[in-house]
């Protein structure tokens, strides 16, 4: 069972994506809120063993309607922006991530969130933080590291590149080619593993990969940030 994985490994954060979250003018549907109305019951043994609860949400709707249901039932909030890596759905009115945070921390000021999606240096943490993030999140710039899993030539063929989107899902991604790829879409395994593997496929990326200008160690990266801020 999931929760003996956990007390065996003394995990001290879980982090929670909901698949069936569904938003209908900016407000949470009746079948969303009976899902966390039992995900609730389910997390309370966790939350009982001091595991710190995390939800994953795609847009600021999230944590607003969720802390508005159901108060203190998580820890935190991911906070996830459009210039992200991967998918962000159920956004109005286009607002920038720094918006949607101020929108959440004016009616919540005691929500721990953790905003991220196209943050990839010192300034821009540095900006988010000021302005009421308790933690921010930097994904592709680290994707891009010389420890990461990802072909080297992968690597150099991302520098330089802008990120595109999908146009059916919005998700962000980096493009190398099509060629050789059946059902070429934005979930076909296939076609990520051939971005992984060599210069085909695709890469999810956030826009992040602009500030990428060669391929550095996570403590080059991790160093210039902390001098950025």
């Amino acid at each position: 069972e999931f929760f003996e994985v956990v007390v065996k490994n003394k995990i001290n954060f879980l982090e929670i994506i909901v698949p069936v979250l569904k938003i209908k003018n900016t407000k949470l549907t009746e079948e969303t809120i009976k899902t966390f109305a039992g995900l609730q019951r389910n997390l309370k043994r966790y939350k009982d063993i001091n595991v710190k609860i995390i939800l994953k949400g795609l847009s600021r709707f999230v944590p607003l309607e969720i802390e508005s249901h159901f108060p203190n039932l998580f820890d935190g909030f991911i906070l996830k922006g459009p210039d992200g890596a991967g998918i962000v759905s159920n956004r109005v009115g286009n607002r920038t991530l720094l918006e949607d945070q101020l929108s959440v921390l004016q009616q919540h000021p005691n929500c721990c969130l953790i905003t991220t999606g196209g943050i990839s240096t010192g300034k821009e943490a540095r900006m988010y933080l000021d302005n009421g993030a308790s933690y921010v999140g930097l994904g592709t710039i680290f994707a891009f590291s010389a420890e990461s899993s990802i072909n080297n030539d992968s690597k150099l063929a991302a520098i330089g590149k802008q990120i595109e989107r999908f146009a059916d899902t919005n998700q962000n991604a980096i493009i190398f080619s099509t060629d050789n790829i059946d059902e070429f879409d934005s979930n076909h395994t296939a076609s990520l593993e051939f971005g992984v593997k060599s210069v085909e496929g695709h890469l999810f990326a956030g826009t992040g990969i602009t500030n990428i200008t060669s391929i550095k160690t996570v403590k080059e990266i991790v160093k210039e940030i902390i001098n950025g801020m």
